[in-house]
């Protein structure tokens, strides 16, 4: 498993804890669906900002998001 694919596992498994689907995150992220898909399957690396908007989303800091 790929760093990118590890990352993309633990989105997925804080995003189905919240009860999100990815395009619930996707809204709360300001980003698309179609980005968050691609960082859950690990095709693409967030940016710091990708990042950052992923962990306002999951209501969780960004070293609980990485960590």
């Amino acid at each position: 498993m790929t760093k990118n694919q590890h990352f993309g596992c633990l989105l997925r498994i804080e995003r189905e804890k919240l009860g999100l689907a990815q395009s619930e995150l996707a809204k709360k992220s300001d980003l698309t669906t179609h980005c968050v898909s691609l960082f859950e399957s690990g095709q693409q690396i967030p940016t710091f900002f990708a990042l950052c908007r992923l962990a306002n989303g999951l209501d969780m800091s960004m070293e609980e998001l990485l960590y």
